[in-house]
């Protein structure tokens, strides 16, 4: 029980995620204490299992899925972000369901563990995206693309100077 309920993972990656999927009702999350906001995390993994689990029991083919069905598919699941094409939500959706199905070679599976890494995982995924918005996140993981987010950030800065 202690490891499907989360208990293991440190609660600033647990309001971390609560943050993310907007689990957050009423006061925000500082205030209330961990385990209600634990408690929001585990109730919305729960849901993206079941609309996981019918996904592969009724072997959907996620090529028939466009438009907003996929949006919101993904959009639960922290997958993508502006400017990613429908091909490139379907191969995310895809791989989480792989990563999600358990093998049936008799390892032991955490379906809540998984799924709130890969929560974290996609979050991060897209916030450093070259096509977010967001500057300050992408700064953050500037490592990861070189430098390459400095010299877009400077780009747009001396663009938006140019037209004043």
């Amino acid at each position: 029980k202690k490891d499907t309920q989360l208990l293991t993972v440190p609660k600033p990656i647990i309001r971390g995620l609560a943050g993310a999927i907007s689990a957050e009702t009423g006061p925000p999350s500082s205030f209330l204490p961990n385990f209600m906001v634990r408690g929001q995390v585990i109730n919305h993994i729960q849901k993206v299992a079941e609309a996981d689990e019918f996904l592969v029991k009724n072997n959907i083919d996620l090529g028939t899925i466009a438009g907003e069905p996929l949006m919101q598919a993904c959009d639960i699941r922290l997958i993508g972000g502006p400017g990613r094409s429908d091909a490139e939500l379907r191969k995310g959706l895809k791989q989480w369901l792989v990563d999600v199905t358990p093998t049936e070679d008799g390892r032991q599976y955490n379906a809540n563990l998984a799924r709130a890494s890969l929560l974290g995982y996609n979050a991060v995924d897209g916030a450093r995206d070259a096509r977010s918005m967001s500057y300050l996140l992408r700064l953050m993981f500037q490592g990861q693309y070189g430098g390459q987010v400095i010299s877009r950030y400077e780009e747009t800065k001396n663009q938006k100077k140019r037209r004043k």
